[in-house]
């Protein structure tokens, strides 16, 4: 498994999870410019799901566009 955080702080978290050609990304704290270019940066695809792990701003903020834009599914709590 390899795990790359692409933003941890106030400002945004998200952590992309990757093994067996599959990748997830853990909370969408990032726009879809700034996802688009860190993925690129570490040469990692688009990830296939979206997990939220709490609703706060740092890591829910940008779900919605991420995946409206990119066609990625959210997954989170019903809390959530």
């Amino acid at each position: 498994m390899k795990v790359a955080i692409l933003a941890s702080g106030s400002r945004g978290n998200a952590t992309l999870f990757s093994a067996g050609g599959t990748s997830v990304l853990v909370d969408a704290g990032v726009g879809p410019r700034t996802l688009a270019r860190k993925l690129g940066e570490i040469g990692a695809d688009l990830p296939q799901a979206i997990v939220i792990t709490h609703a706060h701003q740092d890591h829910v903020g940008h779900c919605l566009k991420l995946s409206r834009r990119f066609k990625i599914p959210i997954y989170a709590s019903e809390a959530t």
